[in-house]
């Protein structure tokens, strides 16, 4: 998956062509900021349309999925799904039990959450960031 961003008008900007045999999940908005609008998108399925007065931009290298980090907490789709992941994990303790755990450093705990950290850290890898 790659991410991608664009600027400007929606409605004049030139849509990708997917293949017949892409799925919702080769192609999804991550969010907006800062008037860009931000997608993730597999380039095995989905063929982006040249739209340069829209400033789109590809994110493939190291240096530009870096310059995403600081927009990462901003797109709210992602954001939402990020959240989903990390309220699993949490509702499976009670506030007063967490901070005990956390407390007493329990070896258990923090492989969990270190465990957690690790499954968003590669869903966000398998996005493009």
């Amino acid at each position: 998956m790659i991410v991608f961003s664009y600027k400007d008008a929606v409605d004049s900007y030139k849509m990708p062509t997917r293949a017949d045999d892409s799925t919702p999940e080769d192609y999804f908005h991550l969010g907006d900021h800062d008037g860009a609008h931000y997608f993730s998108y597999n380039p095995d399925k989905v063929t982006l349309a040249a739209n340069p007065k829209h400033d789109q931009k590809e994110y493939k290298t190291a240096e530009e999925k870096a310059s995403l980090q600081e927009v990462i907490p901003k797109l709210i789709y992602l954001q939402a799904k990020v959240g989903e992941m990390k309220n699993g994990f949490l509702s499976q303790y009670d506030t007063f039990t967490m901070m005990r755990l956390a407390a007493n450093s329990n070896a258990a705990f923090k492989t969990a959450i270190n465990a957690k950290d690790t499954e968003i850290t590669n869903y966000l890898t398998s996005l493009g960031f």
